[in-house]
């Protein structure tokens, strides 16, 4: 992969399903990619959002016990849960502004560490999967059997200070 944006990653199912994975499995932060995803259908479809959506949001982007909280500073979070309470409090639209800054804030940190972290990691994937030839593989083996020996060394040891069964 190249110097792939997230613009192309989301223009593309291919990697979209990878970063989505990386994000997962080895950042654990996918909440960035969906939140931006969630924004971004909506800023499409419209300018504002039912309060029953507005209340989804928060339960799931912006509340303390979910497990999908952004990583957003306190005031942050706390001005953003309090427009959208205000606005569903009232059961009249929210305007999708009111999620704007806390996107930017996603949209960065995707950008400036989720994405070089990605790339990093592919490379580093396709670098262990090609390898250098027959020294890989040797490389593979001689760690394989290093720890073969630790382990037998350690049985060893532990054996010894083992208490003997008398017979």
């Amino acid at each position: 992969m190249k110097r792939a944006t997230l613009h192309d990653i989301l223009s593309n199912e291919d990697l979209l399903h990878s970063f989505s994975t990386y994000l997962r499995d080895v950042e654990r932060s996918i909440e960035n990619l969906e939140f931006h995803m969630w924004y971004s259908t909506h800023v499409q479809r419209g300018t504002h959002i039912t309060p029953y959506e507005g209340t989804r949001v928060l339960r799931t982007f912006f509340s303390r016990t979910s497990a999908w909280e952004l990583n957003l500073d306190a005031d942050e979070q706390n001005a953003v849960v309090h427009a959208a309470q205000q606005h569903i409090g009232a059961r009249v639209l929210l305007p999708l502004s009111i999620f704007t800054h806390s996107h930017r804030v996603v949209v960065t940190l995707l950008e400036c560490s989720s994405l070089p972290a990605y790339r990093a990691h592919v490379k580093r994937r396709k670098r262990e999967r090609s390898g250098s030839g027959s020294g890989s593989a040797r490389e593979g083996l001689r760690r394989s059997l290093s720890s073969v020996s630790s382990l037998s060394s350690l049985s060893s040891i532990v054996n010894s200070l083992s208490p003997r069964k008398r017979s």
